[in-house]
């Protein structure tokens, strides 16, 4: 057997192209926020990104409530169609400066038809107060 080695292939980005997005990029986009204390809106957001995850809630419902990386890989994970739960576990907040919070979550994966196979995973986030309301900037998940 004869294993030949392909070349590189990478189509070219032509700007053309740039409006193929469904969505305009976050920073222009309209901000919104939840309201509430750092730690209550930081569960709610959790939750309504994992809820998109599953499929139970369309991506577009986020924008401008995430900043603009984490909304791409969001749009990019959220195709997974309902195949995999996520239950937020648990949420910790520390204040790190004065109108400055950073969040450390964990959040419990489920593959649909395997319970036995479940496994944990991580979320921060970074979450700063701008005219008395609190704003996201800052969300990762770990290895989802």
């Amino acid at each position: 057997m004869q294993v030949d080695i392909l070349q590189d292939f990478e189509p070219p980005l032509i700007e053309a192209f740039e409006d193929r997005w469904s969505t305009p990029p976050a920073a222009t986009a309209r901000t919104r926020t939840i309201r509430g204390a750092p730690r209550e809106a930081s569960w709610r957001l959790l939750t309504l990104v994992l809820e998109t995850l599953e499929g139970k809630r369309q991506a577009w419902q986020l924008h401008g409530m995430l900043p603009g990386d984490a909304y791409e890989g969001i749009l990019t994970r959220a195709r997974d169609g309902g195949k995999t739960h996520y239950r937020l576990l648990r949420l910790h907040t520390a204040a790190t400066a004065a109108g400055v919070m950073e969040v450390a979550s964990t959040v419990r994966i489920v593959p649909m038809g395997q319970p036995e196979a479940w496994h944990v995973k991580a979320c921060v986030g970074r979450w700063e107060q701008e005219a008395g309301q609190w704003r996201c900037t800052t969300l990762r998940f770990m290895g989802f």
